[in-house]
């Protein structure tokens, strides 16, 4: 919602379309985010309330902590995180793109979906543009994805965001995957951790199914 000059205009985005909506990438008048931290405002909470009014859903992706947890609690429609990863076991990470333990929690509690991310420095943060991708195998992905099934207590709770979609691409992913087509991968690794294979259809794309059902209009 970055180019939301006025929370009220969400009606018309509504009615153009948009079903899923987040407030912030860097940093907004509405919330902190990935590059600029803070709480959710005055016109942020007004902007959540006019989408829980629509029926829109929130995207908590790149809202920093305080203000991820304010939304957490605050918001009445359905919550989901559609590309970040689980901060506690990205090494040495810092900032405030990924979600924190708190944050996970809240949003199992709501029955939200998280999407995991194989962007190599979002698994490894000492990588950069240019290193081996094999120094990022695609098993710290799997991680990711177990990490989240370990604190819900199943696997309904996490799917995945590559952000494909203009984000980033093959050159800075874990070398096993080229394309979309190849996150396939992920099956034979969340197998030999022990997952069924209900399980890894639903990770590989059953709980976004699932939310789309409930939360379309």
């Amino acid at each position: 919602a970055e180019g939301v000059g006025d929370p009220r205009e969400m009606e018309e985005w509504w009615e153009a379309g948009v079903r899923i909506a987040g407030p912030v990438w860097a940093g907004t008048r509405y919330c902190g985010g990935t590059r600029e931290y803070g709480p959710i405002t005055r016109d942020g909470f007004q902007l959540l309330e006019i989408m829980a009014g629509l029926g829109m859903t929130l995207d908590i992706s790149h809202m920093d902590n305080q203000s991820a947890l304010q939304a957490l609690d605050a918001y009445s429609g359905w919550v989901i995180a559609s590309h970040a990863n689980a901060r506690a076991i990205i090494k040495d990470v810092r900032g405030e793109r990924h979600l924190t333990d708190d944050a996970l929690r809240r949003l199992i509690e709501r029955d939200g979906v998280v999407g995991v991310v194989p962007f190599n420095p979002f698994l490894r943060a000492d990588w950069r543009t240019g290193d081996p991708r094999s120094n990022v195998p695609l098993e710290m992905l799997a991680a990711q994805i177990d990490y989240i099934c370990q604190m819900a207590g199943n696997a309904r709770h996490v799917g995945l965001g590559t952000d494909f979609d203009g984000g980033l691409g093959w050159p800075e992913v874990p070398e096993e995957i080229n394309t979309i087509a190849d996150m396939q991968a992920l099956a034979p690794l969340l197998a030999y951790r022990g997952y069924a294979p209900q399980d890894v259809a639903a990770i590989l794309g059953g709980n976004w199914r699932r939310h789309l059902e409930r939360a379309l209009p």
